[in-house]
């Protein structure tokens, strides 16, 4: 079915509202995504960019976590994260002709693409991508596993990194980090696994072990995954340098991460691997896993270890070598530079404009 074509001010002339030649229009796009907190929207990066870069571009945002307030709102355009659940501003959109935006990945927590979905999450995800005016993904490799799956309209636009917040602020480039190596992860069981939060804390534990001034510091909401967390804390031995911060504020997690002497991050499975481009903003070196989005987004501005082994090597490394240190610190935060708000700003302004036409 054609979209209808957005025309605002002429739908206020048929309603017999006069509106002058240079009033501004802000056309109003609802914000959807299947997260158990409103909250999520202000302190998760994913969301709050994309909000700030769609209210810098001129739109109304209205923001819900509710299918029946979704269903509710009418809106200009339908923007919309992960293409599971993006189905419902999908539909939504189709029913009521109305452009709609999906962003998200495709990947599953262990590295498959499209087709290793269960069926019923498959073609879901497929509707979506065929009703969807336009489906972002965050990288060459999320694009990669589409699995040879056409959607409607498909652009790869990476996310983007806060570099006015995650700043390697001039007057602190030679001041001597914490003794602190910094993991952020939502500790749900999926999360866990996924991020190898025990496989980390094992190669921090041996890290420890000739360094012992040295402490792991763990942020994000505790989950259902906190059990596992524990129990590799215990069986390593390292409960006195282990801190479990829980869910912390934007500003917290910045400071944070400028202070962090390094930021562990191996994980089996990444679309980009957003807090990796925020360490490196930080001028703070990431150790993670050779991971192929991970890879493909970061080069060789970060260090990475295939098992724990050599994670406790590459730590071990930076902590032994100040010139190498300061190298890979420059070398991050020079490479993310490319990963900034407006590059994304750029893109979403092209595939806005297009739909409104």
């Amino acid at each position: 079915m054609p979209k209808k074509a957005i025309n605002p001010t002429a739908t206020l002339e048929r309603a017999g509202i006069q509106v002058e030649s240079n009033t501004a229009f802000r056309p109003q796009v609802c914000c959807y995504a299947n997260v158990r907190d409103v909250g999520f929207f202000e302190t998760h990066e994913f969301y709050r960019t994309d909000i700030t870069i769609l209210r810098e571009l001129g739109y109304n945002v209205f923001v819900t976590n509710s299918v029946m307030r979704l269903v509710m709102q009418s809106s200009d355009i339908y923007f919309a994260w992960w293409f599971g659940y993006g189905i419902f501003p999908a539909l939504i959109g189709w029913f009521r002709r109305r452009p709609v935006v999906v962003s998200g990945v495709l990947h599953t927590r262990d590295g498959g693409g499209l087709k290793a979905w269960p069926a019923l999450k498959r073609w879901t995800m497929r509707l979506t991508l065929l009703l969807a005016d336009c489906s972002i993904v965050c990288s060459l490799g999320e694009y990669e596993r589409l699995d040879g799956f056409q959607p409607r309209h498909c652009k790869i636009v990476p996310l983007s990194i806060d570099m006015a917040t995650y700043a390697w602020a001039e007057d602190t480039r030679d001041l001597q980090r914490e003794s602190n190596v910094l993991m952020v992860t939502q500790l749900n069981r999926d999360n866990v696994e996924r991020k190898m939060v025990a496989q980390a804390i094992r190669a921090f534990a041996e890290f420890a072990k000739t360094r012992p001034d040295f402490k792991l510091q763990i942020c994000g909401a505790i989950g259902d995954g906190i059990d596992i967390v524990h129990a590799a804390i215990a069986e390593a031995g390292i409960e006195q340098q282990v801190e479990i911060l829980g869910r912390v504020s934007i500003d917290r997690k910045v400071q944070l991460m400028s202070a962090a002497f390094a930021y562990l991050q191996p994980t089996i499975c990444e679309g980009f691997g957003l807090a990796i481009g925020e360490a490196l903003a930080c001028g703070t070196p990431v150790v993670t896993s050779p991971e192929k989005c991970v890879v493909g987004t970061y080069g060789n501005a970060v260090r990475y270890g295939a098992n724990e082994i050599e994670l406790t090597q590459r730590l071990e490394e930076l902590a032994s070598d100040l010139d190498k240190y300061q190298i890979q610190q420059h070398r991050g935060f020079e490479y993310v530079q490319r990963y900034s708000l407006a590059n994304r700003r750029e893109h979403f302004r092209s595939i806005l404009d297009g739909l409104r036409r």
